[in-house]
């Protein structure tokens, strides 16, 4: 009872976040809430402007607009299903041809982090690690990862931003593919494939690829460990655990996320393990097998990668320690800049050596911030609307260094309706799941199992919560996209469905009238 309980609170909350998600964006987008524009300041455009409204009626007529569009070609998808192989080479011709356009259009040079990154990188292709001691990398000692990987793709390749964003172009191909099995394996393959269509068409992910950002690896395997869990999550054997350790902890070599994804992860084979038939105590014992070959797997890589970088004197940290825990979370309690990055927060933060007492300095303002109840409302309404329904940032950080200042405004339009588009699908696959019987496109009698749903929904809602408390940049939304497309490409299915189901019965109806 108490399970069930707590899957209908999941589901009712996966359909309140995208509904939030989608009346946020259109009344920020649509000016409903009165006019507001805010200032993007990315080095290199620090006076640009992008205003958050359009006219009413341009908004809902290009965000219909896409929405047709997409449900049209599931309709088409559904009708006449093309073999495994025949789509998976359409998807792939789609994916790169797109980023490639991308990549080749904007000659976007790096900026902020990323310069930071990549000039280093250029030094560690030369053999010059000193850069690894610096106070940069000992405070952000995760950024060393992808230092040291575009440093060996220039020792490959030679000086050149061009290969690392044909890599780039690689993995979030890789991706497409990932979200389309994702989805495939909980939804069924049409949602699967819509799915695909949808974050391999998705304007961000386009244009990211023109910008040497670590999260294109740190998704890929992220997403590759999320679907290795879902398609083994039936086999007894706990060993199939042992390849998502070894996805996750690459993840976390490129960007810290890896605890979170973690923790997810057990609460879904604990969910798998609930939901099968048999003794409880069996179930529950193949569970401690599995989580213990994962969480061995998981920290022994982490453990090999660090200590071989300490040896090699390429740092003297750990790779995968946190040097400044408390950075994020005071950064994000600040109501003031909205749990943004400021000028305030760096500079009092700076007047304290990097170790235990600058830690311990970050978490006292830390504390004074989360015991001003009264604020908390609406800084979390704010970081939440900036986080979930502002303006995309790949539109600026992929305009880094590029004469290409007219381009935003249209772009914007294209990602706002595209984004809200699927926020509708996002909604109308949890208002199926909740109140309707879903039927899996590949297997129409069956429905989605519940803890595959589950596990992107926990995914998604958690990442969300998270994101309450420390540090935003909608930027980082690009992370959890994989999922929110999986669950949008049941829902694009879902409404498509339901149009034709509409149509058929009015025209069964206007032939029993004789019309």
């Amino acid at each position: 009872m108490i399970v069930r309980k707590l899957e209908k609170v999941i589901l009712w909350a996966g359909l309140l976040f995208f509904a939030c998600v989608f009346l946020f964006s259109l009344v920020a987008r649509t000016g409903l809430a009165g006019h507001r524009d805010i200032t993007l300041g990315l080095a290199g455009f620090p006076d640009l402007r992008i205003g958050l409204e359009s006219h009413p009626a341009v908004t809902l007529g290009l965000l219909i607009t896409v929405l047709a569009a997409y449900t049209g070609v599931g309709l088409w998808l559904h009708k006449r299903p093309a073999s495994r192989g025949s789509f998976l080479l359409g998807l792939l011709a789609v994916a790169v041809s797109l980023r490639l356009a991308a990549v080749f259009y904007l000659d976007t040079q790096p900026g902020s982090d990323f310069r930071v990154l990549y000039e280093n990188a250029q030094k560690a292709a030369a053999g010059d690690f000193s850069f690894g001691h610096s106070e940069y990398y000992v405070r952000w000692v995760y950024q060393l990862g992808y230092t040291l990987y575009q440093g060996l793709i220039l020792s490959w390749f030679g000086p050149g931003l061009l290969p690392l964003k044909l890599f780039n172009v690689l993995f979030d191909t890789l991706t497409v593919v990932l979200v389309y099995r994702i989805a495939a394996n909980v939804f069924g393959e049409t949602s699967g494939r819509m799915a695909g269509l949808l974050y391999a068409t998705y304007v961000p992910n386009l244009l990211m690829s023109a910008v040497l950002s670590n999260q294109h690896l740190s998704t890929l395997f992220f997403a590759a460990g999320c679907w290795a869990a879902i398609a083994l999550r039936h086999r007894k054997s706990p060993w199939g655990m042992a390849a998502v350790g070894v996805l996750f902890a690459a993840g976390t070599t490129f960007r810290p996320m890896g605890a979170f994804y973690a923790g997810i992860l057990l609460l879904f084979l604990l969910a798998v393990a609930w939901q099968r038939e048999g003794k409880l105590r069996y179930q529950l014992g193949e569970l401690a097998k599995k989580a213990a070959v994962f969480a061995a797997v998981y920290l022994i890589m982490q453990q090999a990668v660090a200590y071989t970088l300490i040896a090699q004197g390429v740092t003297e940290v750990n790779l995968y320690a946190n040097q400044e825990p408390y950075w994020k979370f005071m950064v994000g309690m600040n109501s003031s800049s909205y749990g943004f990055w400021n000028e305030d927060d760096a500079v009092y933060a700076s007047q304290f050596p990097l170790g235990e007492q600058r830690n311990h300095m970050e978490k006292m303002r830390f504390m004074e911030r989360l015991h001003d109840v009264k604020a908390m409302p609406a800084l979390f309404v704010s970081k939440w609307a900036v986080m979930w329904a502002g303006n995309d940032e790949s539109i600026l950080w992929s305009l880094e260094g590029t004469d290409r200042t007219y381009l935003p405004l249209n772009v914007l339009a294209m990602e706002r309706a595209q984004y809200m588009a699927m926020a509708v699908m996002g909604f109308a696959a949890l208002y199926v799941l909740l109140f309707k019987r879903a039927r899996n496109a590949g297997r129409p009698q069956e429905s989605p199992e519940k803890g595959p749903v589950l596990f992107l929904l926990a995914l998604l809602l958690a990442y969300a919560a998270l994101h309450l408390v420390i540090e935003v940049q909608v930027r980082y939304r690009l992370d959890i996209m994989p999922f929110f497309t999986a669950i949008a490409g049941f829902g694009c299915l879902t409404l498509g469905r339901g149009v034709e189901k509409r149509r058929k019965a009015e025209q069964t109806n206007d032939k029993a009238t004789g019309l």
